[in-house]
């Protein structure tokens, strides 16, 4: 009877265990679990956060110095675990680039940690008084059925960044010669442009690749996503980035030394014969990185070489007569359409919890500029500002404008005259 019923109680207790596998979908692990940061930079970590339930979200990231006992890397806790005192930073909101992502047989957020400098800073302080040096990667969720979670990732402190991950940290895009990479280069139909390069600052070692696109008169905007590089995209999102025109591609591995410059294509290359505003965009591939890939569920790892906290920038080029435009008499309306917008981009939904910045390119001889947001036809904000960047309040904007909504800059002379004037640019507000 004992033979019978113990078979029985086994198979009784392999298929509860089953069911629960199929249903429970709550935070259980991170990956990678603790990864290398260089000392004296900025770092960028593409990290996973497995088995996400349908109401579980992320509400809090920061780091600090000391955990409680018992808690390590990889730990999943049901209270908070950093020691109190020992708080080193909070991840700054434009650095936030987690998302909700679908993994191998279950649900992840995907998260790209950002450590900026002040908070490595830090941990070396702690390290010269002779404490600890690592420090911890806390991520609070909240919404699940199990309560709250605390998950931890442990950063260990390294040196001249040959064993930290494959992160981009800082570029420029500039024309030879150039002085201002903000500002507009105009020419002719015809005309040649001079040579480009991408100055790229970095972190980590390793096979730094991807491809120079051409954006043209007509085509669609890129929006954020397709400005990102391709690592710090969640796996199912890297086939939806908008492709234009390839102008070369490159491959080139890079050593620990922190800066490298890619040239551009030859000129020749770049389409100047149609008048309009052109865009040239640096696009990084996701290369095989050990120090940092990421498993997403059932062993698949996510390629995450190139990672980075931060849109690309790109390079504007301008073919008609902007340049005469632009000294048009101060009142007339021949300067429209010169100031160039940068963000946010055509049609992209922005998060109203969260405060919009809206950016555009410094205009010779305008001394400041006005920019004017509009929604179902009403004047909602007209603001003048000294510099290329408005950023109203968190919220201020959400709470007077509902969907979409239009937005557009007009640059302005000492005696507060417009001289030039950009096109309307629409962007949603949701949340």
């Amino acid at each position: 009877m004992l033979k019978f019923i113990a078979p029985s109680l086994r198979a009784t207790t392999g298929v509860v265990a089953a069911l629960f596998a199929t249903f429970s979908f709550a935070i259980s692990a991170v990956n990678p679990t603790g990864v290398n940061v260089r000392s004296n930079a900025p770092n960028t970590v593409f990290i996973t956060f497995q088995g996400l339930e349908p109401n579980e979200r992320a509400i809090e990231a920061l780091w600090c110095g000391t955990v409680q006992p018992g808690i390590g890397a990889g730990s999943v806790s049901s209270s908070d675990p950093c020691v109190p005192g020992t708080l080193f930073g909070r991840l700054p909101l434009n650095f936030d680039r987690s998302r909700a992502t679908q993994g191998i047989g279950q649900r992840n957020f995907s998260d790209i940690m950002v450590i900026p400098e002040s908070v490595v800073r830090r941990a070396v302080q702690e390290g010269i008084e002779g404490k600890n040096s690592d420090f911890f990667y806390v991520r609070h969720f909240t919404g699940g059925s199990t309560g709250d979670k605390w998950v931890v990732v442990t950063c260990r402190l390294g040196a001249g960044g040959a064993r930290t991950p494959l992160s981009l940290i800082d570029v420029k895009i500039v024309f030879s010669g150039q002085a201002d990479p903000t500002q507009l280069f105009v020419l002719r139909s015809g005309e040649r442009l001079p040579r480009f390069s991408a100055e790229i600052q970095y972190n980590g070692s390793g096979q730094l690749k991807g491809r120079w696109e051409l954006v043209r008169p007509g085509d669609s905007d890129p929006e954020v996503n397709d400005l990102l590089t391709e690592a710090t995209l969640p796996l199912e999102l890297r086939a939806l980035q908008r492709r234009y025109t390839t102008l070369s591609r490159f491959s080139q591995f890079v050593m620990p030394n922190s800066s490298v410059r890619i040239d551009g294509p030859d000129p020749a290359l770049l389409d100047t014969r149609v008048e309009g505003p052109y865009q040239v965009l640096l696009r990084i591939e996701a290369s095989d990185d050990k120090e940092a890939n990421s498993e997403i569920g059932n062993g698949a790892l996510v390629k995450t070489g190139g990672v980075a906290g931060f849109p690309m920038p790109t390079l504007k080029y301008f073919v008609g007569d902007v340049a005469n435009a632009r000294n048009a008499a101060p009142g007339s309306n021949a300067g429209a359409k010169a100031v160039d917008l940068m963000l946010p981009l055509t049609d992209t939904t922005v998060d109203a919890s969260r405060a919009v910045t809206f950016e555009w390119i410094e205009v010779s001889g305008a001394t400041s500029y006005r920019i004017d947001v509009e929604s179902a036809d009403k004047l909602i904000v007209t603001s003048t500002v000294q510099g290329t960047r408005y950023a109203p309040p968190p919220g201020w904007l959400a709470a007077r404008v509902q969907g979409g909504a239009l937005w557009r800059v007009t640059a302005l002379d000492a005696g507060g005259r417009p001289i030039a004037q950009s096109n309307t640019r629409r962007f949603v507000l949701k949340g």
